[in-house]
């Protein structure tokens, strides 16, 4: 988990400028991202990939976009399935299938950048980080809520809203393991989630839900600042 969450994404439109188009943005957008076209719903399906995103065109020659989608869910499949579609009657039919998201052509890239920020929030909440605990149990938490994790010698704590969970790891560990554009060693003492992040004023860093700000060496204040903008850029949900 050190990169940058590399999205898995198929591009499904029998058009070839449609396809190149889309994925041109979404490599500008998420440069980690593995992109992988296909001209049909037939060679989508023939493929047998799975993906966290899926954008599909629904009238196609052969299988269509939204029976190619009962299919995946009939399959048990989960992959979000984006609609990109001239048209507005299918909406109902989207619904059924369970959509994350159903844009009209021709997209703006304004659409497909909050596609992606609302992806990533949900395939993120999916994710689970498994903890080991000191009697060499093993608990999982969601990564999603986790806030910061504070060094306790050769121990770590890891923080979420509503509990805390002491690990026999030290804080190196985490810091090998977690994705460095999601959390960051803001300190020798703490790890902290980008998500969580409230405000920086000066060197202190505020999280949500404390009342007490993290106490940043000054030597750490920019590199901290310009980690957290990025994270926003990349991945913050518009409100």
């Amino acid at each position: 988990m050190k990169e940058k969450l590399g999205l898995q994404i198929a591009v499904c439109d029998d058009e070839a400028k449609e396809r190149a188009n889309l994925r041109k943005m979404l490599v500008m957008e998420l440069n980690t991202a593995h992109v992988d076209c296909y001209a049909s719903g037939d060679d989508l399906l023939e493929a047998g990939k799975s993906y966290n995103l899926i954008f599909l065109d629904i009238e196609m020659p052969g299988t269509s976009g939204m029976e190619m989608a009962r299919r995946l869910r009939r399959d048990k499949r989960s992959d979000l399935l984006v609609f990109l579609t001239a048209y507005d009657r299918y909406m109902p039919s989207a619904f059924e299938v369970r959509a994350f998201r159903y844009l009209l052509k021709p997209w703006k890239k304004e659409d497909i950048r909050s596609v992606l920020q609302a992806a990533y929030q949900e395939i993120l909440a999916r994710q689970m980080l498994a903890v080991p605990l000191p009697d060499k149990a093993m608990t999982a938490l969601p990564l999603n809520e986790i806030r910061l994790l504070e060094s306790l010698g050769d121990q770590s704590c890891i923080y979420t809203a509503d509990k805390k969970v002491i690990s026999p790891e030290p804080l190196k560990y985490w810091e090998d393991q977690l994705d460095s554009t999601l959390f960051g060693r803001v300190s020798r003492q703490y790890i902290v989630a980008y998500q969580q992040i409230s405000d920086l004023k000066h060197n202190q860093l505020y999280l949500a839900g404390l009342k007490q700000p993290i106490l940043l060496p000054r030597r750490q204040v920019k590199a901290v600042e310009a980690a957290w903008l990025d994270y926003l850029r990349f991945y913050a949900q518009p409100l």
